[in-house]
């Protein structure tokens, strides 16, 4: 895909779901949406946007619900409300999650050394004895470990 032809984001802001947009034929497919996703930053951040969007217009619909509410209609409300909080709390967790969402930690570097055994002769005696080879980890130059005994 050229960069000119960058994806666009339709119907995200207007509350429709991802799968509904991928099911619609003149769209892209959901798997082409999660791999542009994946590999444009440009299009995952105009996704979440959108989700933002999606959020508050969620947020300002549930307000304009619950001042219509009535006692015959009270349950109801209160059901929709539950559910319009979730999809605001998936769609922008950091404005509407109720449990606060705390970032995402950093990765440690893992790194692993490989050690190498080598069975030597010693030319003098003629005994053998093994010994051991590692990577410097500052360095990443082979070292040899005596080790005692």
């Amino acid at each position: 895909m050229h960069r000119n032809n960058k994806p666009k984001v339709v119907g995200v802001c207007d509350g429709d779901a991802l799968s509904l947009i991928g099911d619609d034929p003149t769209m892209p497919s959901l798997s082409t949406i999660f791999y542009w996703r994946r590999h444009f930053t440009d299009f995952e951040d105009a996704v979440v946007r959108g989700q933002r969007i999606s959020a508050e217009q969620v947020c300002d619909k549930s307000s304009e619900m619950a001042k219509l509410a009535t006692p015959e209609t009270a349950y109801l409300v209160h059901v929709q409300l539950t559910q319009m909080r979730w999809m605001a709390g998936v769609m922008a967790p950091r404005a509407y999650r109720l449990k606060t969402v705390e970032p995402e930690a950093l990765r440690k570097m893992l790194t692993i050394l490989m050690r190498h055994f080598e069975v030597e002769v010693d030319e003098a005696t003629g005994k053998r004895r093994t010994a051991a080879y590692c990577p410097n980890p500052l360095t990443g130059e082979v070292e040899r470990e005596d080790t005692p005994g």
